[in-house]
């Protein structure tokens, strides 16, 4: 739903401090679509075969596929934060960018991000300790 449309909102100026922490919010959150998006295209491309990977067949696809879902999830929320930007600047209500729902879309990509990385390095260091087991 509309960010500023429903109910009262605060629609007064924005400090100093939101006019310029909400450009360097979205370059934070264009640098983390960047990043989950690219090892997306990544992982993608080594469940596909194109790269070489090191994990077991069906146990690594199945991790690199829940690291993949966790970024799609980081790139939808970011993508939400950025609509969300646009809609308060449209809707002139520039005091909702620093409200709930703004703030759990930001939380929640980074928060997604987070958790795909920490898959892909579970991932690795499991390979990592299988690979000196066998030895």
């Amino acid at each position: 739903g509309p960010l500023c449309g429903v109910g009262p909102v605060d629609t007064g100026s924005p400090t100093l401090a939101a006019q310029t922490a909400t450009p360097q919010l979205a370059e934070v959150v264009k640098w983390a679509l960047t990043l989950a998006v690219g090892l997306i295209g990544l992982f993608g491309s080594i469940l596909l075969g194109i790269k070489s990977a090191t994990l077991n067949k069906p146990t690594g696809a199945l991790i690199l596929l829940a690291a993949m879902a966790s970024l799609m999830f980081s790139a939808y929320f970011g993508i939400l934060w950025q609509v969300g930007v646009a809609e308060i600047s449209l809707n002139q209500c520039p005091l909702v960018v620093a409200g709930d729902i703004m703030n759990l879309r930001f939380a929640a990509q980074f928060d997604f991000l987070a958790a795909g990385i920490g898959i892909v390095l579970l991932a690795i260091v499991s390979a990592i300790m299988e690979g000196q087991r066998n030895e």
